[in-house]
Protein backbone atom coordinates (compact mmCIF):
# COMPACT_ATOMS: atom_id res chain seq x y z
CA UNK A 1 0.00 0.00 0.00
CA UNK A 2 1.72 3.19 -1.24
CA UNK A 3 5.07 1.40 -1.29
CA UNK A 4 4.67 -0.22 2.14
CA UNK A 5 3.51 -3.69 3.17
CA UNK A 6 0.44 -4.27 5.33
CA UNK A 7 1.01 -7.16 7.74
CA UNK A 8 -1.61 -8.88 9.87
CA UNK A 9 -0.51 -10.33 13.21
CA UNK A 10 -1.82 -11.49 16.57
CA UNK A 11 -1.39 -7.87 17.66
CA UNK A 12 -3.30 -6.21 14.83
CA UNK A 13 -2.32 -4.68 11.48
CA UNK A 14 1.12 -3.18 11.00
CA UNK A 15 2.59 -1.15 8.19
CA UNK A 16 6.12 -2.14 7.17
CA UNK A 17 8.17 0.53 5.43
CA UNK A 18 10.41 -0.95 2.77
CA UNK A 19 12.50 2.24 2.90
CA UNK A 20 13.14 2.38 6.67
CA UNK A 21 12.65 -1.35 7.43
CA UNK A 22 10.43 -0.40 10.38
CA UNK A 23 7.03 -1.66 11.53
CA UNK A 24 4.42 0.76 12.87
CA UNK A 25 0.82 0.04 13.89
CA UNK A 26 -1.58 0.92 11.08
CA UNK A 27 -4.06 2.28 13.62
CA UNK A 28 -4.07 1.77 17.40
CA UNK A 29 -7.89 1.89 17.61
CA UNK A 30 -8.22 -0.75 14.89
CA UNK A 31 -5.64 -2.95 16.61
CA UNK A 32 -7.41 -2.65 19.95
CA UNK A 33 -10.80 -3.55 18.42
CA UNK A 34 -9.54 -6.45 16.28
CA UNK A 35 -6.12 -7.60 17.48
CA UNK A 36 -6.07 -11.12 16.02
CA UNK A 37 -5.77 -10.95 12.21
CA UNK A 38 -6.39 -14.04 10.03
CA UNK A 39 -6.73 -12.33 6.65
CA UNK A 40 -7.30 -8.96 5.02
CA UNK A 41 -7.94 -7.42 1.62
CA UNK A 42 -8.33 -4.01 -0.01
CA UNK A 43 -11.54 -3.33 -1.90
CA UNK A 44 -12.03 -1.22 -5.04
CA UNK A 45 -12.58 1.91 -2.90
CA UNK A 46 -9.32 1.47 -0.95
CA UNK A 47 -10.96 0.19 2.24
CA UNK A 48 -9.17 -2.53 4.16
CA UNK A 49 -11.33 -5.47 5.31
CA UNK A 50 -9.82 -7.44 8.18
CA UNK A 51 -11.01 -10.79 9.57
CA UNK A 52 -9.88 -12.29 12.85
CA UNK A 53 -12.18 -12.73 15.80
CA UNK A 54 -14.69 -10.67 13.88
CA UNK A 55 -14.70 -8.42 10.82
CA UNK A 56 -13.64 -4.80 10.55
CA UNK A 57 -13.72 -2.29 7.71
CA UNK A 58 -10.97 0.33 7.85
CA UNK A 59 -10.97 3.37 5.57
CA UNK A 60 -7.34 3.87 4.60
CA UNK A 61 -7.75 7.57 3.76
CA UNK A 62 -9.73 8.68 6.83
CA UNK A 63 -8.77 6.11 9.46
CA UNK A 64 -12.44 5.38 10.21
CA UNK A 65 -12.87 1.90 11.71
CA UNK A 66 -16.14 -0.01 11.68
CA UNK A 67 -16.73 -3.36 13.37
CA UNK A 68 -19.34 -5.29 11.41
CA UNK A 69 -21.85 -7.64 13.00
CA UNK A 70 -23.40 -10.91 11.84
CA UNK A 71 -24.06 -14.30 13.47
CA UNK A 72 -21.15 -15.96 11.62
CA UNK A 73 -18.63 -13.25 12.49
CA UNK A 74 -16.64 -15.07 15.20
CA UNK A 75 -15.99 -17.89 12.70
CA UNK A 76 -14.67 -15.62 9.92
CA UNK A 77 -11.31 -16.74 8.56
CA UNK A 78 -10.86 -15.49 4.99
CA UNK A 79 -11.84 -12.41 3.05
CA UNK A 80 -11.55 -11.24 -0.57
CA UNK A 81 -12.94 -8.41 -2.67
CA UNK A 82 -14.28 -8.83 -6.20
CA UNK A 83 -15.70 -5.80 -8.01
CA UNK A 84 -18.05 -4.09 -5.52
CA UNK A 85 -18.54 -7.16 -3.30
CA UNK A 86 -16.77 -8.55 -0.27
CA UNK A 87 -16.68 -12.32 0.33
CA UNK A 88 -16.09 -13.83 3.77
CA UNK A 89 -15.10 -17.47 4.22
CA UNK A 90 -15.96 -18.99 7.58
CA UNK A 91 -15.17 -22.00 9.70
CA UNK A 92 -18.49 -23.81 9.82
CA UNK A 93 -20.89 -21.43 8.05
CA UNK A 94 -19.69 -21.39 4.43
CA UNK A 95 -19.19 -18.22 2.39
CA UNK A 96 -21.03 -14.91 2.82
CA UNK A 97 -21.18 -11.94 0.48
CA UNK A 98 -22.03 -8.28 0.94
CA UNK A 99 -21.82 -5.07 -1.02
CA UNK A 100 -18.76 -3.00 -0.08
CA UNK A 101 -21.05 0.03 0.14
CA UNK A 102 -23.70 -1.32 2.52
CA UNK A 103 -23.20 -4.16 5.01
CA UNK A 104 -25.91 -6.75 4.32
CA UNK A 105 -24.26 -10.20 4.30
CA UNK A 106 -26.02 -13.09 2.57
CA UNK A 107 -24.85 -16.68 2.40
CA UNK A 108 -23.54 -17.59 -1.06
CA UNK A 109 -25.81 -20.31 -2.45
CA UNK A 110 -24.30 -23.30 -4.20
CA UNK A 111 -20.99 -23.44 -2.35
CA UNK A 112 -20.90 -26.74 -0.46
CA UNK A 113 -17.87 -26.21 1.80
CA UNK A 114 -18.93 -25.04 5.27
CA UNK A 115 -15.33 -24.94 6.52
CA UNK A 116 -13.50 -22.55 4.18
CA UNK A 117 -9.71 -22.54 4.36
CA UNK A 118 -8.93 -20.12 1.54
CA UNK A 119 -10.54 -17.76 -0.97
CA UNK A 120 -8.67 -16.76 -4.12
CA UNK A 121 -9.67 -14.07 -6.60
CA UNK A 122 -9.39 -15.34 -10.19
CA UNK A 123 -9.70 -13.52 -13.54
CA UNK A 124 -13.11 -12.61 -14.91
CA UNK A 125 -14.67 -12.04 -11.46
CA UNK A 126 -14.33 -15.65 -10.39
CA UNK A 127 -13.30 -17.02 -7.02
CA UNK A 128 -11.76 -20.29 -5.90
CA UNK A 129 -13.00 -21.63 -2.58
CA UNK A 130 -10.72 -24.15 -0.86
CA UNK A 131 -12.53 -26.01 1.85
CA UNK A 132 -13.51 -29.30 3.39
CA UNK A 133 -15.67 -30.23 0.39
CA UNK A 134 -12.82 -29.81 -2.11
CA UNK A 135 -12.05 -26.92 -4.45
CA UNK A 136 -14.97 -24.96 -5.79
CA UNK A 137 -14.82 -22.36 -8.56
CA UNK A 138 -17.52 -19.74 -8.10
CA UNK A 139 -18.59 -17.42 -10.92
CA UNK A 140 -19.62 -14.26 -9.07
CA UNK A 141 -21.66 -12.84 -11.95
CA UNK A 142 -24.05 -15.76 -12.46
CA UNK A 143 -23.62 -17.89 -9.33
CA UNK A 144 -22.38 -20.96 -11.21
CA UNK A 145 -20.26 -23.33 -9.07
CA UNK A 146 -17.88 -25.95 -10.47
CA UNK A 147 -16.56 -28.48 -7.93
CA UNK A 148 -13.38 -30.53 -7.86
CA UNK A 149 -13.46 -33.20 -5.18
CA UNK A 150 -11.10 -35.97 -4.16
CA UNK A 151 -12.46 -38.10 -7.01
CA UNK A 152 -10.49 -35.82 -9.37
CA UNK A 153 -7.20 -37.13 -7.91
CA UNK A 154 -6.50 -34.63 -5.13
CA UNK A 155 -6.78 -36.16 -1.65
CA UNK A 156 -9.46 -34.26 0.27
CA UNK A 157 -7.34 -34.13 3.43
CA UNK A 158 -4.73 -32.20 1.42
CA UNK A 159 -7.02 -29.17 1.39
CA UNK A 160 -7.42 -28.75 5.15
CA UNK A 161 -4.61 -26.20 5.42
CA UNK A 162 -5.97 -24.27 2.46
CA UNK A 163 -2.58 -23.57 0.95
CA UNK A 164 -3.29 -22.17 -2.51
CA UNK A 165 -1.99 -19.09 -4.27
CA UNK A 166 -2.60 -17.43 -7.61
CA UNK A 167 0.64 -16.40 -9.28
CA UNK A 168 0.84 -13.81 -12.02
CA UNK A 169 3.64 -12.82 -14.39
Amino acid sequence: YHGDLLCGSYNGVYRFSLATKQFVPLDTTLNRLLPHVCDMTLDANGCLWIVGEGLARYEMTTGKTELLQAPFMRASERVCAIADKIYIGTSGYGVYCSSIHQWNPQQVEGIKSRFVHNLLVLPEQKMMVVGTDGMEFYHTQDGYVHRHKSANGLPLKSLYNGAAERLTD
